[in-house]
C-alpha cells in the first residue's frame, strides 16, 4: 500500500467517522495519524523534487 494509498483510506475513514458522529477521541486520533501522512507525503515530495 502505497502512502497515496494509505491517505486516501484514513481520509475516508474520517469521514466515515464523522458523517456517523462517532466518538471525538477517534475522530481526533484519526485526523492526527492523517495529519501525519500528509507532512511525511510532501516531505517525501519535497525530497524528490529537490533531486530532479
Amino acid at each position: 500500500m502505497t502512502i497515496d494509498d494509505k491517505i486516501d483510506y484514513l481520509r475516508d475513514e474520517l469521514n466515515r467517522l464523522i458523517l456517523n458522529n462517532a466518538n471525538y477521541d477517534e475522530i481526533y486520533r484519526l485526523s492526527v495519524a492523517l495529519d501525519d501522512l500528509i507532512i511525511k507525503y510532501y516531505a517525501n515530495y519535497k525530497k524528490n523534487n529537490i533531486k530532479n
